[in-house]
């Protein structure tokens, strides 16, 4: 591996085929003509082993207006960048990973091989990519280098031109870095003279599936330049304690290296010099007097002369992990995981989990007991994703195959009783979500058509076909959904919003309107219903604005966004459920966060656990939150950590106390979220000592917005938030030992 020269690391990590329909009921709406394997969920890549160099990302003459979708395997940008080597039989092993920078510029061509991706990777001619791709391992001496180019006009236009849009996918515009010198021809490639045909056996150094950013037009900086760089300082990574955060990496030092420099700072790149420790140490703890702050931490190695010669990845991280959460036990059997789900035994009431291990299979663990025990393992090993139950049955799902039945009859003994195949005649057809909702059983996303399937259960070990829809258009991608009564809503994440379907009759679905909401991509992904069936939780995963918005569907007609959660910003949401009034949402790497949604158009922050606690922002951390245990136990799969069961303590802050409503009221403080300022509006029906305060998530006072006596009327308090750190905050109002509480969050 190359030694890099000094750098100033830029990291931020903000975080066809016949329809399956028609081939089960030939009056069904034809498949849409896309996989989802196209989209999230390839097949299973290998990982990155632990002696390679970690990759990070810089970004040159901002704004950045490139991004990338996130793929299984990638490691770095967004997760859009992935190694080329465990791609199509590349020619390139570990000992060949360089640096590179992708300049990307009008007034340069690199001439590129394409393929088309929807013609089964097959080469259509020569085309241009916008820029040219150096290998920078020696600065002095950058390295042009070949590049390949892909295209599939069932997103825009094939052009021969490499032109991501905004779209999830980014039109499916893929990059492809070989590490063959440029000829000036986009015909010969190591191993491969005048390349027709096919994609295979190519040297492949990278592959970056980029991805326009939503607002912004393409070469709007021109020119400007991704490097992709080797971090020689690996496994960086921040674990939370209380007022503290212990930092630790793997570092073989080589001998010019004189010292190990720490940088901490609460904007990126961190600037700021906390230590300077012997090139052998592999930990730091810093000690951080604010639990509520976030910092970017990054570690350079240094020569003598203090000249940079290696780094790190730089990572976010806040010294606090739990609040108001538990931790009972934890396991962790395998090493990649997907979905969790509860089980209670009926003839002993002894609870477990049912956690998916998506390259191994299905464990049942007990966990009645302070310590989770593996009991039970069904094997699968092709992706087990999502798994939901239906009397002493699971339901195994599987992207590329068919549902798996298991019979939980003696949980420490799981029986693979049947298979369901639920997109007969399609090769690797499965599933991505299943539902489980009375006696039938819904199923959505996965390969073509990727729309609804319902089934019934009558005989749970051979759920029958009964009908199933692919949206309004025939060509909508259903990636989660919710029911309340014959009220179906769908979650259609590749900016359509979510449909809204009449499953009264279950032959026949019907999608009967259709909701959106600001934002420039909408990444609508999964859904949660209140338990009155008022409202639903929409968490949005690949979005603009990734976040979890509240709405009032009792008009389904003119459905009313009514909130907003945002925790970190740029952080994505994962799955969702409500109960009790408590909404739980797996937040990826901000762990488990429960929201108190008595008043759903205010949800107030309750508890959070941190089960990620070695990365910032991304996909990765928690998959599921489940809280339906009879005991009250809280079960969660983190997708590198496993299973963490947990218990949920008392809610930090009430919403309401007991003032009577007649004395005072204390407002929404609007705009809410704000970026900065807010007005806090309150009314009095008596002249009275007021004091009104802000707290943070911890209870703690942050500001006195007023304390003295005030007449009565209507009241409005500015608020200015601008010197605190984005998050949740709570401003209070106290009048003679009674007060109101009311959410606020601080977004920038």
């Amino acid at each position: 591996m190359s030694r890099l020269a000094p750098l100033f690391v830029t990291c931020v990590l903000l975080l066809g085929s016949t329809s399956a329909f028609a081939q089960l009921d030939p009056a069904l709406t034809q498949a849409p003509q896309f996989s989802s394997s196209d989209f999230e969920d390839q097949e299973p890549v290998a990982a990155r082993s632990g002696d390679e160099a970690d990759l990070t990302w810089r970004w040159d003459n901002g704004p950045r207006w490139m991004s990338g979708r996130s793929f299984n395997g990638a490691e770095t940008f967004f997760e859009s960048v992935a190694r080329g080597r465990y791609f199509r039989g590349s020619t390139i092993g570990p000992d060949g990973d360089v640096s590179i920078e992708i300049v990307l510029s009008s007034s340069e061509t690199t001439l590129a091989q394409v393929f088309r991706a929807d013609q089964s990777w097959t080469s259509v001619g020569v085309g241009t990519f916008p820029g040219a791709v150096y290998d920078i391992s020696d600065p002095d001496n950058p390295r042009r280098l070949n590049v390949v180019i892909s295209e599939d006009d069932r997103e825009q236009d094939a052009n021969m031109v490499w032109d991501p849009n905004t779209d999830e996918g980014g039109g499916r515009e893929y990059l492809w870095v070989m590490a063959s010198d440029y000829d000036g021809t986009g015909t010969t490639y190591e191993n491969v003279d005048n390349i027709a045909i096919e994609a295979d056996d190519l040297d492949i150094l990278y592959v970056w599936e980029g991805r326009l950013e939503p607002g912004r037009s393409f070469l709007e900086t021109d020119p400007a330049s991704l490097s992709i760089l080797l971090a020689e300082i690996r496994d960086f990574s921040a674990q939370s304690g209380t007022g503290e955060v212990t930092l630790s990496w793997n570092y073989d030092a080589p001998p010019e290296a004189d010292g190990l420099v720490i940088y901490q700072g609460t904007d990126s790149p961190a600037a700021e010099t906390v230590a300077i420790l012997d090139p052998s140490e592999t930990s730091y703890t810093i000690e951080i007097l604010d639990p509520t702050a976030q910092f970017y931490f990054r570690a350079e190695a240094i020569d003598g002369e203090g000249q940079a010669i290696d780094m790190s990845v730089e990572i976010l991280s806040s010294p606090i992990s739990a609040l108001n959460m538990t931790l009972i036990g934890t396991l962790n059997p395998a090493s990649r995981y997907g979905d969790i789900w509860g089980y209670v035994d009926p003839t002993t009431g002894r609870e477990y989990a049912l956690l998916c291990a998506r390259d191994d299979g299905l464990f049942v663990i007990d966990v009645t007991d302070s310590q989770p025990v593996q009991v039970g393992f069904i094997p699968d090993g092709r992706d087990s994703k999502d798994i939901k139950t239906y009397g002493q049955y699971a339901y195994l799902v599987n992207e590329f195959a068919p549902i798996q039945i298991v019979d939980l009859a003696d949980p420490t003994d799981p029986q693979l009783v049947g298979e369901l195949d639920v997109q007969p005649g399609i090769e690797g057809g499965g599933s991505h979500n299943i539902l489980v909702e009375g006696d039938y059983l819904y199923v959505v996303g996965g390969r073509s058509p990727g729309g609804l399937r319902i089934y019934s259960l009558a005989d749970p070990t051979a759920p029958t076909f009964l009908g199933g829809i692919a949206g309004t258009d025939g060509e909508t991608y259903y990636h989660d959904v919710d029911i309340v009564g014959d009220v179906l809503y769908a979650a259609a994440i590749y900016d359509q919003g979510v449909d809204i379907l009449d499953i009264s009759d279950k032959a026949n679905p019907t999608v009967t309107s259709n909701f959106q909401y600001a934002a420039v991509y909408q990444g609508a992904h999964n859904i949660c219903a209140t338990e009155d069936g008022n409202y639903i939780f929409v968490g949005d995963e690949i979005g603009s604005e990734p976040y979890t918005r509240g709405f009032d569907v009792r008009d389904p007609d003119d459905v009313e966004q009514v909130s907003l959660i945002s925790v970190t910003p740029g952080q994505p949401v994962h799955n969702c459920y409500v109960k009790d009034d408590m909404l739980y949402i797996a937040h990826y790497t901000d762990g488990v966060r429960v929201f108190d949604v008595t008043n759903p158009a205010e949800p107030v922050a309750a508890a959070f656990y941190d089960t990620y606690l070695t990365e910032d922002i991304g996909f990765r951390g928690n998959w599921t939150t489940y809280p339906y245990l009879p005991s009250g136990k809280i079960l969660a799969s983190d997708m590198q950590s496993g299973l963490f069961v947990l218990q949920l303590d008392s809610n930090p802050v009430d919403t309401e106390d007991a003032a009577p409503s007649s004395s005072f009221a204390l407002g929404v403080s609007y705009p809410n979220p704000t970026t900065g300022a807010t007005n806090v509006p309150f009314s009095l029906r008596e002249t009275a000592h007021v004091r009104l305060t802000v707290y943070d998530i911890l209870g703690r006072e942050v500001a006195v917005l007023a304390d003295g006596p005030m007449e009565a009327g209507e009241h409005t308090v500015l608020f200015d938030g601008s010197n605190l750190s984005n998050g949740a905050y709570f401003t209070r109002l106290d009048i003679a030992g009674a007060s109101q509480t009311r959410p606020l969050t601080l977004l920038r």
